[in-house]
């Protein structure tokens, strides 16, 4: 666990950043900032979260954000269901 801490704590505060993509969630009160980050020859992607009075980091190997980023994609995919199925109203 200590290791992992550390590891995170480097990625954090070494590297160079390469993209950067932001968004709101929660009514635009939480900041969502995913960095992708490289330092020696490893790439990773730094999650910030920002609320008012907090800011929590993580960090995702490139193997954990792609499989997030699966995971993303298969919600996406099922929200587009849900939308692509709902009823229509007939009185309009």
């Amino acid at each position: 666990m200590f290791k992992a801490a550390m590891t995170s704590i480097r990625r954090m505060m070494s590297g160079t950043e390469v993209a950067r993509v932001e968004t709101v969630a929660n009514q635009g009160y939480t900041r969502l900032s995913l960095r992708l980050r490289r330092h020696r020859g490893e790439q990773y992607v730094i999650l910030a979260l920002k609320t008012p009075g907090h800011t929590q980091f993580t960090d995702f190997s490139r193997a954990e954000f792609l499989q997030l980023a699966t995971a993303v994609d298969s919600l996406r995919a099922a929200l587009d269901l849900l939308e692509t199925s709902r009823p229509t109203d007939p009185s309009t």
